[in-house]
């Protein structure tokens, strides 16, 4: 099935203006209480928890009621919540990657063949739109082989084995 859209698990809220962040899950149930702290941003998709504090992402999962933070290979200053199994994340040097859920680099873009990647979007039929330094679009699988090669100034996700493009 094509579960092309974000699914949300968990809810952030405050009791407290400038209180610290706890989650309830869609039925009002709290499942952490004040876990994170004011300033974060949290976003829970897929069992796993993003929190973006200012130049920094950490991703945690939820064991017995407790938090357990994901040991990521190195720093991210951004990140995106997971989203088919894979999260985008950027290092402090600016290379973009897409790490699994265990928080191991499953897909480095810094150059995939030679291409410099500076944008990716998401993983939709297996495939995702990355775009060259040129300016152009193409796509990768997630083994971060090339199956499209960039050439096209605009592409939309795969669905259901289609995707539009445009050319110049």
């Amino acid at each position: 099935s094509n579960t092309d859209h974000l699914s949300i698990d968990l809810i952030p809220f405050q009791t407290k203006k400038d209180g610290k962040i706890s989650l309830m899950k869609l039925n009002g149930e709290i499942v952490l209480s004040d876990e994170f702290n004011d300033g974060s941003k949290i976003f829970s998709s897929e069992g796993i928890i993003l929190e973006t504090k200012s130049d920094k992402v950490n991703y945690y999962r939820i064991n017995d009621k407790k938090l357990t933070q994901i040991t990521l290979e190195k720093n991210y200053e951004a990140g995106t919540p997971f989203f088919n199994g894979f999260a985008l994340v950027r290092d402090e040097d600016g290379r973009l990657s897409f790490i699994e859920k265990s928080g191991k680099e499953a897909i480095s873009l810094a150059s995939i063949s030679g291409i410099n990647i500076v944008r990716a979007g998401i993983v939709s039929d297996g495939l995702i739109k990355v775009k060259s330094s040129e300016g152009y679009w193409g796509f990768i699988d997630t083994k971060g082989e090339i199956v499209i090669k960039p050439e096209y100034v605009m592409v939309e996700n795969f669905v259901n084995g289609k995707a539009r493009v445009k050319t110049d």
